[in-house]
């Protein structure tokens, strides 16, 4: 074939693909049999690899992954991506409204309202209409770059019709369809389920292999136009639908219009939530003319011009089949509901939390009965109660659990839990929750050493304790004949084991499992006492300074150091060369020892500064108005915001910056 025929046969079949592809994802309309689009494809394949320097970039055969990355860079977002304040009911969005009203010196404000997608926010940066890079949300002013990720997602346009530089944002989501058929695969493949589908778009965009990614069927929702202005575009909705005639996949789910309107809107869509088709968890309402966002303003956290409604939390039935008990690695006894799977916020569930013994027997809950389920904050399912129907009273009443499940000992309680617990420390389920815990994100982070594998380890005898993790390195004949291992991923292992011996204190006290210390107590812990050595060797005394430590904390802290199977954990990770070091935050002074503060409203510094400096001498901060908070910083004293309110009803003493800086003097 000559060049120039190639060439633009090459041309001809990558537009052709790229409008087919963007009439089916985002306009739900198929131009062509899925065997039509494939045979193109396939033609289009040959024809590149035969004449590769007819490769386009936005030809959709770059959609398929590949790229495999060894960590994700980090880029400043060039505006920062700000929160959203939040309203639950009628009262609360006209309050918004009177606000709105009162910062703009309007009488009547046109709003817009869209689905709140329940999804992984995204930043899409096109250079003279070629996509260029992809970055995550990260912390509101840092990004992950997660570039061929993205690209693999087939409604996103790698090139678009615009000379000038673009920036969008949006969200990254999976219909309810595509979802479900993700975790069918897993299933299929005996992997683990995925809780939902925010946590599944999240995974899959930060996957390091690129392929991974591609073969995860995520969509995207991009909403925001950054700069607008700047291309003679003054409302949110006029942007919204410049988006679209650019070929982003925007939501038509939209209203434009008066706040009692808005409240219409709310209404409907709250209804038929669970009918769309993919996860939404609220609404977000936004002045639309664009024009007054700076008169309105922000605060440090969220603009004033936008607030989210958060929809209530979906209830629905189903059928108790069973009753499942496990242990943790506290050896507290946890209880599961096995349920008939069922539809709800947008996820099948088929099985829920049922707290403790407890819980059961007050909400007298049986197998076999029809039981109400909701998700907690729309993630975790929750049983609520039973439906007492005529099935009910033949049924028997729930008897609890005497015996551990796993080792069979007699399980124990006392006055200060609810729960039940197994008191044998050798129990295998306790042993393994609590390698898993030691290995988590939050703990000593030891990527490769997920939950699976590390039961396969201990099922070997690879893994008996948590010192055990660090004599892997010992074991490579023996995981070399586990189907999935290789000598570059037992490396891998080990590197990311390695790594782990480098972690502040903090980190390795929490990974510990302490029955009462979280990663919050955990360290306030090591940065009061800054060696695992001086910890291992504490008394009741000296943690009786700790204002925010109640009883049952102390009591778990010295009772555990107190056990010679746990001093004996101890010294072989320091053994194995574990750091033993807190090395956050050194104390300047002790002046806000025992003090913990919380912080609202706009200071003349930034509020991490202010966090730090309470930090450094000794404080706690607390980002919400927890009952140990003392103090709120707040330099208006007119304030009212919700926070300052709930200051106010709890005696809570309000300072401004100034009285607080007088306290470090």
């Amino acid at each position: 074939m000559e060049k120039e025929i190639a060439k633009q046969l090459i041309a001809k079949l990558v537009k052709e693909l790229n409008e087919y592809s963007f009439s089916y994802y985002s306009l739900a309309k198929s131009l062509i049999s899925d065997r039509q689009f494939e045979d193109s494809l396939a033609k289009l394949i040959e024809l590149e690899k035969e004449f590769p320097e007819f490769i386009d970039p936005s030809s959709p055969t770059n959609r398929v992954g590949g790229y495999v990355s060894s960590k994700f860079e980090k880029y400043k977002h060039s505006q920062k991506m700000l929160s959203l304040g939040n309203v639950f009911n009628k009262e609360e969005l006209l309050n918004f409204d009177k606000q709105i009203k009162k910062l703009s010196g309007l009488k009547t404000i046109e709003y817009i309202a869209e689905a709140k997608i329940d999804g992984l926010s995204i930043v899409l940066i096109y250079q003279k209409g070629k996509l260029i890079k992809a970055l995550t949300r990260g912390d509101g002013v840092v990004g992950e770059e997660v570039t061929h990720n993205i690209k693999t997602i087939k409604d996103i346009p790698l090139t678009i019709d615009f000379k000038d530089d673009l920036e969008v944002r949006g969200e990254v989501f999976f219909f309810d369809k595509d979802f479900e058929a993700l975790n069918q695969r897993q299933l299929k493949n005996n992997n683990k389920l995925f809780a939902n589908s925010r946590n599944a778009a999240a995974g899959s965009i930060r996957q390091l292999d690129s392929k991974i990614t591609a073969t995860r069927k995520l969509s995207t929702f991009i909403y925001y136009y950054i700069n607008p202005q700047n291309d003679n575009i003054f409302k949110q909705s006029d942007a919204l639908e410049t988006i679209k005639k650019l070929k982003f996949h925007i939501n038509d789910k939209y209203y434009v219009g008066d706040i009692e309107g808005v409240w219409n809107f709310i209404s409907q869509l709250e209804n038929i939530r669970s009918e769309i088709g993919y996860p939404i968890d609220g609404i977000v309402i936004k002045v639309n003319d664009l024009n007054l966002y700076d008169k309105i303003g922000t605060t440090v956290k969220v603009p004033k011009w936008a607030t989210a409604y958060k929809f209530r939390a979906e209830v629905t039935t189903t059928k108790l089949i069973d009753i499942s008990v496990n242990v943790g690695r506290t050896g507290k006894v946890n209880y599961n509901a096995i349920l008939e799977p069922v539809q709800l916020c947008g996820t099948t569930v088929s099985n829920a939390t049922l707290h403790n013994a407890k819980y059961i027997t007050d909400l007298d809950i049986r197998i076999g009965a029809t039981v109400k389920i909701k998700k907690a904050g729309d993630i975790i399912p929750k049983v609520l109660g039973v439906v007492k129907d005529e099935n009910f009273t033949k049924l028997a009443p729930w008897e609890g659990v005497k015996f551990c499940p796993v080792c069979n000992s007699e399980l124990i309680n006392n006055e200060a839990y609810v729960d039940y617990f197994c008191p044998n420390k050798k129990c295998a389920s306790r042993i393994l929750e609590s390698i898993i815990h030691f290995v988590s994100r939050v703990a000593m982070d030891i990527a490769g050493l997920g939950e699976s594998i590390v039961k396969k380890f201990h099922k070997l005898g690879i893994l008996n304790d948590v010192s055990d993790i660090y004599k892997i390195k010992d074991q490579k004949e023996i995981i070399l004949k586990i189907e999935g291992f290789g000598d570059k991923s037992i490396d891998k292992l080990i590197t990311a084991i390695e790594k782990s011996k480098t972690n502040s204190l903090e980190r390795l006290l929490f990974g510990l499992g302490i029955k009462n210390i979280g990663f919050k107590n955990a360290t306030i812990i090591a940065k009061r006492f800054m060696t695992l050595e001086a910890i291992m060797n504490l008394k009741m005394t000296d943690l009786n300074n700790i204002s925010s430590f109640g009883t049952v904390v102390k009591n778990s802290l010295i009772n555990w150091i107190s056990q010679i199977d746990n001093q004996l954990i101890v010294e072989k990770l320091i053994e194995a060369g574990l750091n033993d070091q807190y090395l956050g935050i050194k104390l300047m002074t002790n002046k806000l020892v025992d003090k913990t503060f919380s912080i609202t409203g706009v200071l003349s510094q930034p509020r991490n500064k202010v966090k730090e400096l309470i930090e450094v001498n000794g404080g706690v901060f607390s980002n919400s108005l927890t009952k140990n908070v003392q103090f709120l910083i707040d330099n208006n004293e007119d304030s009212n915001s919700a926070k300052h309110k709930l200051a106010k009803s709890r005696n809570i003493e309000i300072i401004n910056e100034a009285t607080f800086l007088k306290m470090l003097a």
